[in-house]
């Protein structure tokens, strides 16, 4: 695992420096670091209960009940480009704090499925909610979109 985090975090520096001189990831790099944020949230969401099956290898988009998309590399203002780690300090915080979350409600969750034979519709939703957030912070780190990450769609009440 140690191996690719490592190639991820060197693809993630070559696309910043491309994304720099460019205003745009090349393709290449953007699929790769898509498909690896792809299986990341496919692993996170078996890991938090949210989905059933074990997820398959290699972050095939449309595999797994809980999935994502990412849309094909655009032009990036080279200036955001330039200040990401900066700009990005607020919302990865605020994931921090969203990640130790869902961590307790995994755990709440599991003794939830082994009394109710499954899980909460209501931590359900929250945990999809948060590791959605999650995922569109690190999406904006690993600059696979210009968008800043958003609070919007949250859980229904």
């Amino acid at each position: 695992m140690r191996r690719f985090v490592a190639a991820v975090t060197l693809v993630v520096v070559v696309a910043w420096f491309a994304a720099l001189f460019t205003g745009r990831v090349p393709d290449p790099l953007h699929d790769f670091m898509a498909r690896f944020l792809r299986a990341g949230t496919h692993l996170n969401a078996y890991l938090f209960l949210l989905a059933d099956p074990w997820p398959p290898f290699g972050g095939a988009p449309g595999t797994y009940p809980v999935d994502l998309r990412i849309d094909p590399p655009q032009g990036q203002s080279r200036l955001t480009v330039l200040f990401r780690l900066l700009l990005v300090i607020p919302a990865y915080l605020l994931t921090s704090v969203f990640s130790s979350v869902n961590r307790i409600i995994t755990l709440v969750g599991w003794f939830y499925c082994l009394a109710m034979g499954q899980m909460n519709a209501g931590m359900r939703d929250l945990s999809a909610w948060l590791l959605q957030y999650e995922v569109q912070t690190m999406a904006y780190v690993m600059l696979l979109t210009g968008r800043y990450p958003s609070l919007s769609g949250g859980p229904k009440v």
